[in-house]
């Protein structure tokens, strides 16, 4: 019966014997949390622009041999992308 006096002495919904008083103000903690995240926004659209301007330069620097080998590159993965689609979809014929 000890065990019953501790637990019964406390009100339902007050967890450990707190009080109304210690409520959260969720609206303001919403403004707070929107305000971060807008600033968290202006930051990452100012890291994009910089980082788009940065790719820009390097290629506007690079020679004509290094733009042919980057965009053989490129082919070079679409390439590969459509063999793999046209073994799938060999595959696929087969299998039906």
């Amino acid at each position: 019966m000890a065990e019953e006096t501790i637990e019964s002495q406390q009100p339902a919904g007050e967890p450990n014997g707190e009080t109304q008083a210690t409520e959260v103000d969720w609206k303001a903690k919403y403004e707070e949390t929107l305000a971060h995240s807008r600033e968290w926004e202006k930051h990452v659209k100012a890291n994009k622009t910089a980082a788009d301007e940065l790719e820009q330069l390097k290629e506007s620097q690079m020679t004509e041999q290094q733009k042919a080998a980057a965009r053989a590159v490129e082919l070079q993965k679409e390439l590969d992308a459509f063999k793999a689609e046209k073994q799938s979809s060999a595959w696929r014929n087969q299998v039906a």
